[in-house]
C-alpha cells in the first residue's frame, strides 16, 4: 500500500474511531490509547522513515479531529432558548491549548538527529564555514584547526594538576607492566607519525608559559 493510501485509510479510521469515542464522552487518555494502537499497527506495515512521517501525520489528524468534534459538541440545540417568537443559540468558544496540541509537539522531539533541521543558527553557520575552510586532506588523512573562541581568556598554569596525574599514572604502570608497554608503544608511534612532538623547555623557569594536558590511559578490551 502506498504512503498516500496509508494516510487516507488512517485518516478515515481515526476520524471514525475518535468520533465514536467522543460521543461517549471519552477521556483524553482513551484517545491517546487509540492513537497508540494505530501507531503499533503501522510498525508492521511500513518502514522506519515512512513510519515517522505517518506518526506525525496521525498526531496532526488526531488534533484536527478532536477540534472538529469539540466544535460539534458546543454547537447545535443544546444552548437553544425559547422566548415566545424569538429563538437564540448560545455559542461558547474557549481559546486554550488542547492536550492533543501538546502531544503533537512531542513527535518532532523524537525525530531529532533523523530529520534535518530547517534552520541553522547564524553562529553555527559561521563555525561550519570556518571548519570547512581549515580542513585539508593531507597524507591520506584529514587535518583541521582547533576552533578557538575569539574572546577566550588565557589559561592558567595547571602544571601541578598534570604532575599529580602523571604520578598516579606511574603507580598504575608499576602494577600493570603490560599496560605500560602498550602505552609506551603508542606514544612512540604518535611521535613517528607527527601526531605529537617533543617540547624542550626548562620546567624550573617556564612552568607558566604553557598548558600541560593531564594524561591517562584509555583501555579498550
Amino acid at each position: 500500500m502506498s504512503f498516500t493510501k496509508h494516510l487516507t485509510k488512517i485518516e478515515f479510521l481515526l476520524s471514525k474511531e475518535i468520533s465514536a469515542e467522543f460521543n461517549k464522552e471519552a477521556k483524553f487518555e482513551e484517545l491517546l490509547s487509540l492513537k497508540s494502537q494505530l501507531t503499533e499497527k503501522l510498525n508492521e506495515l511500513i518502514n522506519a522513515d515512512e513510519n515517522i512521517q505517518l506518526q506525525i501525520k496521525i498526531s496532526e489528524m488526531a488534533a484536527d479531529t478532536y477540534h472538529r468534534m469539540k466544535n460539534i459538541k458546543i454547537e447545535g440545540k443544546e444552548g437553544e432558548v425559547n422566548c415566545k417568537d424569538i429563538f437564540a443559540n448560545n455559542l461558547m468558544e474557549e481559546n486554550e491549548e488542547f492536550d492533543f496540541d501538546r502531544v503533537r509537539n512531542l513527535w518532532p522531539l523524537e525525530t531529532i538527529g533523523i530529520n534535518p533541521d530547517n534552520e541553522v543558527p547564524l553562529s553555527d553557520k559561521e563555525i561550519l564555514k570556518l571548519f570547512e575552510q581549515n580542513t585539508v586532506y593531507r597524507h591520506k588523512r584529514y587535518e583541521t584547526r582547533l576552533l578557538w573562541k575569539e574572546d577566550s581568556k588565557e589559561l592558567r598554569s595547571n602544571y601541578e594538576i598534570a604532575k599529580r596525574r602523571l604520578l598516579g599514572l606511574r603507580k598504575t604502570f608499576e602494577k600493570n607492566e603490560e599496560l605500560y608497554l602498550k602505552y609506551d608503544e603508542i606514544i612512540k608511534e604518535h611521535l613517528r607519525d607527527g601526531i605529537i612532538e617533543r617540547v624542550n623547555m626548562n620546567l624550573d623557569k617556564n612552568i607558566n608559559t604553557g598548558y600541560f594536558l593531564p594524561h591517562h590511559a584509555v583501555v579498550r578490551e
